[in-house]
């Protein structure tokens, strides 16, 4: 008996494996799982121990617990939970035990570094004007509210001073800012390094332990340009804080050599926008001696990867013991792999997760085994161990699942617009009920376009992908200019326009799909895409009426209110000379809004949006179902998304995730296929 096709509520058993640590003698490794809660319709995130002898354990109990980080000694592992109610530093010993809470901050914390000689934590924590404050219940603080109906009743009103006052995902900041607080590992004795109203991010000790590394914009432009952090030294004794790294990079992941005379970083050039490569740069803890390690290697030192099953993990660049390497993530030709770079010659190699989508990774205190997690094409994420060339898979958190459902294998091609440079792309084949599509049958096929527009697509797994290959389509899917992993020059290509050659790129590759496989019916297609993916196919539908469905996410319309309302939108005049489009020129705004051409779209258009979108708030969506609505040359939907943020497809409510898949299944059915698909039924899981 064959396998059965994906279904929009497999996404509720998938697991994902994430952030990662091993321990200082390579024998032990830590690892976040998140799993799905569907009556909660939230997420379970735990540790999980690796060891030789047992394989990979259940290590904790609680619901969110995240970020775990081995003791210099390695007799300890110290994570981040929210068993308390806030987010809090918790340890707990190697070889079992009770979990201990460190941390009892008010605001909680959201970051952390264990010392070197393991007696002290530096913490990022949440703070406000009155510092550190005991942590307060949840309990205690409604028995205040109830005290004070003042305080009872405009606790929601929202008072904003500043320019950088909220972000997509977090939300309004109000008066909390990230500071570095040190205190000793039993929790004791919290002493605040760092003041309002600057914002600090990331933290790494030196290795005496005199001083913290941190990122954070001092300038006086912190408020207009909060992306332009710089690496400081704070001491942790007393002392005046050090800027490290120069004015014009944006830096951030400070780590110092391990014998603390350098400080590596990663960084990128404000000017250019997010479309150059993340590089990485060496600084002397004195502030001399600055250089590049990394600019002859045209690819980006970062995780440029997108996908819809985002495993719960990060990877800072981390140093070899020995001092002679510093092993880093990039991006590069639809794969993220783990780089060693060579600190003398700036010579690279790969050392981990070749041809896989890597998104963290650990190095041991003897610089032999490197613990990584990493998605392919039939599995969303799992667990690896590499040392000496030899890479060992660790975990199968989702074996059981796909010995059951389908997989279609992405087939790789090639394409070229007219005067433009070779694109990648590639084909997901029909899966109809996890089944090969019959000889000589024709299949709907969808062109999927990426966000960003600074990232790459990868043909590792991607849940809603299969899906519609399940219904028994097709899906072409591409990195046009624009997107990261292919070089400078390509991803600038379109800093200064989208919509040209972006548009010319991505409509190549569907063609020379077309072509290549004999299956695709042209007369049978759809467009989708979300954030500039969804920007892309706004302008798509309405430069042409090739399309018969389209599904627009959480996209940009209308350039003119993005400015105003977005969390980064007054960033975006810089691609538009600077000029504000309340100014008295906004024709740039005006042609590059897809709104703009709006009454020209006659494909029917599905709109999904969040309603707690502050990236691309919500008038977007409202502003482009009108336009077309009232245009009345197409049929279109509107869904909007209570109570979520940009990256709902990938991180957002369970049970959301899943209606947005169903959404977008009968959208395509009903004008691919002229068939209607029934909401599917209520009730449990």
């Amino acid at each position: 008996m064959g396998k059965r096709g994906l279904e929009s509520r497999d996404l509720l058993k998938i697991r994902l494996i994430g952030d990662v640590d091993i321990s200082p003698d390579g024998e032990r490794v830590v690892a976040v799982i998140q799993e799905v809660d569907p009556e909660a319709n939230s997420y379970r995130r735990t540790l999980h121990l690796w060891q030789r002898e047992r394989g990979l354990q259940p290590f904790t109990a609680g619901k969110e617990d995240s970020h775990p980080r081995f003791s210099p000694d390695g007799t300890w592992i110290g994570f981040i939970s929210k068993r308390s109610g806030q987010p809090q530093l918790w340890r707990i010993p190697v070889m079992g035990g009770e979990a201990q809470q460190v941390t009892r901050i008010e605001g909680g914390i959201r970051d952390f570094a264990i010392s070197p000689d393991g007696k002290r934590v530096a913490v990022l924590a949440n703070l406000g004007r009155d510092g550190v404050q005991p942590e307060k219940r949840e309990q205690a603080k409604e028995r205040e509210l109830e005290a004070d109906l003042y305080r009872k009743h405009t606790q929601g009103v929202k008072v904003i001073e500043h320019l950088y006052h909220k972000m997509d995902g977090e939300g309004f900041y109000g008066h909390r800012a990230p500071q570095v607080v040190v205190l000793n590992a039993d929790g004791s004795e919290p002493r605040q390094l760092t003041q309002l109203p600057y914002r600090y991010g990331g933290l790494a000790w030196s290795p005496d332990g005199t001083e913290i590394y941190t990122a954070v914009n001092r300038e006086p432009d912190f408020d207009r340009h909060p992306d332009r952090q710089h690496i400081w030294a704070i001491p942790v004794d007393g002392g005046e804080p050090r800027r490290l790294s120069p004015l014009e990079l944006g830096a951030w992941a400070p780590v110092p050599s391990p014998d603390g005379a350098w400080i590596a970083f990663l960084a990128n050039d404000p000017k250019e926008l997010g479309y150059d490569n993340t590089k990485l740069y060496l600084v002397g803890r004195d502030g001399r001696g600055f250089r590049c390690l990394t600019a002859h290697l045209d690819r980006t030192m970062s995780n440029s990867t997108v996908t819809d099953l985002v495993g719960p993990g990060r990877g800072e660049p981390q140093w070899s013991p020995d001092g002679r390497f510093i092993y880093v993530l990039s991006s590069a030709f639809g794969f993220t792999e783990v780089l060693r770079i060579d600190v003398a010659t700036g010579e690279a190699e790969t050392v981990a997760g070749e041809g896989k989508a890597a998104y963290a990774f650990r190095l041991d205190g003897q610089g032999r085994k490197l613990a990584y997690t990493a998605a392919t094409f039939e599995h969303p994420g799992e667990l690896y161990l590499a040392e000496e060339g030899r890479e060992e898979r660790l975990s199968g958190v989702n074996d059981a699942f796909f010995e059951e459902v389908a997989v279609s294998r992405p087939i790789r091609f090639e394409a070229q617009a007219e005067g433009g440079p070779t694109v990648e792309g590639w084909v997901i084949p029909p899966l109809p009920g996890g089944q090969p599509l019959e000889p000589g049958r024709k299949a709907p096929t969808i062109l999927q376009i990426h966000g960003g527009p600074m990232t790459q697509y990868s043909p590792t797994y991607f849940f809603e992908f299969q899906l519609l290959a399940a219904q028994g389509w097709g899906v072409v899917f591409t990195n046009p200019r624009g997107s990261l992993g292919y070089g400078e020059a390509f991803c600038q290509a379109i800093r200064e326009e989208w919509g040209n050659k972006d548009m010319a790129d991505v409509m190549a590759g569907l063609d020379e799909a077309i072509r290549r496989f004999d299956w695709i019916d042209p007369d049978r297609l759809g467009i989708t895409g979300g954030s500039y993916g969804g920007y892309l196919t706004n302008w798509i539908i309405a430069h042409t009426d090739r399309f018969k469905a389209a599904v627009s996410g959480r996209s940009v319309a209308e350039w003119r209110a993005m400015v105003g309302t977005g969390d980064f939108g007054w960033a975006w005049t810089e691609r538009f000379g600077n000029a504000y489009p309340w100014g008295p020129d906004d024709e740039r705004y005006r042609q590059q809004s897809p709104i703009t051409y709006a009454s020209n779209i006659t494909t029917p258009l599905l709109i999904e949006h969040q309603e707690g979108d502050l990236r691309c708030p919500i008038n977007q969506g409202e502003m482009l179902f009108t336009a077309v609505k009232a245009a009345g040359k197409a049929p279109v939907r509107f869904v909007r998304y209570p109570d979520e943020f940009h990256g709902m497809s990938r991180t957002g409510k369970p049970w959301h995730r899943i209606h947005r898949l169903d959404e977008i299944v009968r959208w395509f059915a009903l004008y691919l296929e002229g068939r209607e698909v029934e909401p599917p039924p209520h009730g449990g899981v």
